[in-house]
């Protein structure tokens, strides 16, 4: 049920077959040129801050044969089944019997934002969200660290740094919590979590020199960011926000009640005694995730859909008794998911601007007005991507294009300059636009995507955006 009701949702808002996001370029421009070899040696190497394991395992649905569209769905499916496997331990917890708290459970899970937001992204989040759920599942179930526990965590690790935090979360309950440390088991575990890790770690190794381009956001204004983004699914804007308030409202109630229960250690409440375990499980990982991410300055909400299901379980898990306030807990969860889903086309209030640009708009725009001979200069990622897919030279700021050197520049008969608002922050994109209008004059401009919250954004950050999200000019 669940399942298939995510799966619909997912192909109801369009996700599988829209285009790419900047940071798939990555994703898609290695899998379609570099061997598994390239990538993984590449990135051992420094060349990428990011662990391998999602890259190679994207390499592989390529390799099989699938598209952009089919890895989606399979990014989508993993993503899912961290999800159906966080709510199987979450129903395992709650009364057999009482029907109407279960179904409430699959509605929670079904109404993440999230889920929907960064569920299907051709990049770590749903490899690693499945890890981390299959890893926290082995070992509640085995009741101990594993070989395949270590193994789980170790590949999680190859996927992305934050495979701290179910790391800790685990380890200390056993360390920490629990006090127990038998050799036979323990060892085992560790030695299987270094082996699988040794990827992640070498890359960590490299990225520790590189710590500013892992900071993407303050301490202050990353929290702020991420749970803007995470309740939103990184697609509801500012404006759009006072519709994710009673989510929020209803996750932090629900965290501080389980937090509560457990410095209280109410042990003889039945349904404490029966979710105890992963009521703490659920509470640490939110805390865990709060602290790494703000003190790494990450400001990405995409990053926290391996914490999601978490959320969602802390939720059921503190769900009240009355039946009213239940369908009032669901209501406020499904309302920012509706608009999530119904906002996965180009909105007016974006969070992430450069998913609001219309690209099937624009590309049909440089099919009509751009000659045969045009060359391109351009700050969008996505833009730079598929205009090289297409033959076109371009000179773009991600190294997405192949090479397009100022001889083909100069002789191009036109040349489009695309630009968004971080267009004159990188000089070899000013100083190809400024070669390119020196023998040439603009003919036409054209404005794409609308940020209706531009002057507010503006206000807040400092930055100055203007309420056009993509400005095209042809120059001949």
């Amino acid at each position: 049920m669940f399942i298939g009701a995510a799966l619909a949702l997912g192909a109801v808002a369009g996700l599988y077959a829209r285009p790419p996001f900047d940071d798939e370029i990555h994703t898609l421009v290695a899998v379609e040129r570099l061997g598994f070899g390239q990538i993984l040696l590449g990135t051992l190497a420094g060349g990428d801050i990011h662990p391998p394991l999602a890259t190679l395992f994207f390499k592989a649905l390529w390799t099989l044969g699938l598209d952009a569209t089919a890895m989606r769905v399979v990014a989508m499916v993993l993503t899912i089944a961290a999800f159906g496997i966080v709510l199987d331990l979450t129903l395992r917890r709650l009364d057999p019997g009482d029907r109407a708290v279960r179904r409430a459970a699959i509605a929670a899970f079904v109404a993440c934002p999230l889920l929907y937001g960064a569920g299907d992204s051709l990049r770590w989040y749903p490899v690693f969200a499945a890890l981390a759920a299959v890893f926290v599942a082995v070992w509640s179930r085995a009741g101990r660290p594993t070989i395949l526990a270590g193994a789980l965590l170790g590949l999680a690790a190859s996927t992305s740094f934050l495979a701290v935090v179910p790391g800790v979360v685990m380890m200390m309950r056993r360390y920490a919590f629990q006090r127990r440390f038998e050799r036979a088991r323990d060892v085992p575990f560790i030695v299987a979590t270094l082996m699988c890790a040794s990827p992640g770690l070498i890359t960590f190794w490299n990225a520790a020199t590189k710590a500013g381009e892992v900071r993407d956001g303050s301490a202050l204004v990353a929290p702020l960011t991420l749970a803007l983004g995470c309740f939103g699914g990184g697609r509801l804007g500012l404006s759009p926000a006072p519709a994710m308030l009673p989510y929020m409202a209803v996750a932090t109630l629900a965290i501080a009640a389980l937090a509560l229960r457990w410095l209280r250690a109410d042990r003889d409440h039945a349904a404490t005694a029966r979710s105890g375990e992963l009521a703490r499980v659920a509470v640490s990982f939110v805390a865990l995730s709060a602290i790494v991410m703000a003190a790494l300055g990450l400001s990405q909400p995409r990053a926290l859909l391996f914490v999601a299901p978490f959320v969602c379980a802390a939720i059921v898990l503190a769900l009240p008794r009355a039946p009213s306030l239940r369908v009032v807990v669901v209501a406020a969860l499904a309302l920012p998911t509706t608009l999530v889903v119904a906002t996965t086309l180009p909105t007016t209030y974006p969070f992430k601007r450069n998913l609001a640009i219309p690209m099937t708009e624009v590309m049909a725009w440089i099919d009509a007005e751009a000659p045969a001979d045009a060359a391109f200069v351009t700050s969008e990622p996505v833009l730079e991507y598929l205009l090289d897919r297409r033959g076109r030279c371009v000179v773009g700021r991600m190294g997405a294009a192949r090479a397009c050197d100022a001889a083909r520049l100069a002789a191009a008969g036109a040349v489009v300059v695309l630009r968004d608002h971080t267009f004159e922050d990188v000089p070899q994109l000013r100083d190809a636009a400024d070669r390119a209008a020196r023998e040439r004059r603009p003919v036409l401009t054209a404005t794409f995507g609308l940020d209706r919250d531009a002057a507010l954004k503006s206000r807040l950050t400092g930055v100055a955006l203007t309420p056009w999200i993509l400005r095209a000019e042809l120059w001949r």
